[in-house]
């Protein structure tokens, strides 16, 4: 006859038994793990190992319940998010700003935050600085375009500087050059009501936790860096950040030598031809495309 202890033991086992529940996430763990030889592969010289961005994916979808979902509606476009942002070497931490994993329309998006497009501009070495800043109603703010532009901007700082009205890049290129660009609020909410899925889904539903929503100037900075970027010359890294920024890609490896990263959803403004927001000036004119070398940017588009 068994001991009392052994009996409690048992009760105890059995109990744990029942009331184990499987991790829903641990698929997609798995799969994670399974690309870890790729991520790295992928992945530059920018400090993150392929362990560390495993880790911090886990960690998003489980502190994001919409992301998690998304992610188990369309595990294949949670992998090629993960690896585009191990291809450009973003760190998706919370807090950071360098990228995010966005869920939409049932898959994960790859988003490219202002702070990420700022690294990447440096680490492009094409650009010896770049800044974005926004333009209140009581600035003094004027520019000039020309064979000597001229951008000066006096912020008020007496009191409360108003409503934003416009947003500015300033790039200065190595070698000599530099890169302006301004957009007015205007402008800046033509390409956003007209491209932005977030903002859409916010405006229809309940739900308004895009940063079209909650900090409207960032957005607005990020759109008039990303319009000065189309013309950093000959940068491979930031033609593929443009062509990769706000997209869905399915990563399903085959035994092809390079794997299929299908697009499956764009709202990436920059591919649209014809579309003139904005005026540069003293800098190379460059078309955005796929990147060159290993850029997994997709070989069968899918219409949506």
């Amino acid at each position: 006859m068994p001991k009392a202890s052994e009996i409690t033991s048992m009760v105890k086992k059995e109990d744990e038994r029942r009331n184990h529940k499987p991790d829903p996430l641990a698929g997609i763990v798995k799969n994670l793990t399974s690309i870890k030889g790729e991520i790295a592969n992928a992945l530059p010289d920018a400090g993150i190992t392929p362990e560390r961005m495993i880790r911090i994916v886990v960690t998003l979808l489980r502190q994001n319940k919409s992301l998690a979902e998304a992610a188990m509606q369309n595990p294949a476009s949670l992998l090629g998010a993960v690896m585009m942002a191990a291809q450009l070497g973003l760190d998706p931490t919370n807090g950071l700003d360098q990228c995010a994993l966005v869920p939409r329309k049932g898959k994960v998006c790859f988003d490219i935050m202002y702070e990420g497009l700022v690294e990447l501009g440096y680490r492009s070495d094409r650009m010896e600085s770049i800044v974005a800043r926004t333009v209140y109603e009581k600035d003094t703010f004027s520019l000039k375009y020309g064979l000597n532009e001229e951008l000066v901007h006096i912020p008020y700082l007496d009191g409360d500087p108003g409503e934003s009205k416009g947003y500015y890049m300033v790039g200065k290129l190595k070698g000599g050059g530099n890169i302006i660009v301004y957009m007015t609020k205007d402008q800046v909410r033509k390409i956003r009501d007209r491209y932005s899925v977030a903002y859409k889904a916010g405006l229809s539903g309940s739900r308004k936790d895009s940063p079209w929503f909650t900090n409207e100037d960032r957005m607005g900075e990020k759109t008039v860096v990303k319009a000065g970027f189309r013309w950093i010359p000959k940068s491979p890294i930031i033609r593929t950040a443009l062509a990769l920024d706000e997209t869905a890609r399915e990563w399903k490896p085959s035994e092809q030598e390079e794997p299929d990263m299908s697009l499956v959803e764009a709202e990436n403004i920059w591919d649209v031809e014809g579309e003139e927001v904005t005026e540069v000036v003293d800098a190379e004119v460059v078309k955005t495309g796929n990147g060159d070398g290993k850029a997994l940017t997709g070989k069968k588009p899918l219409e949506v």
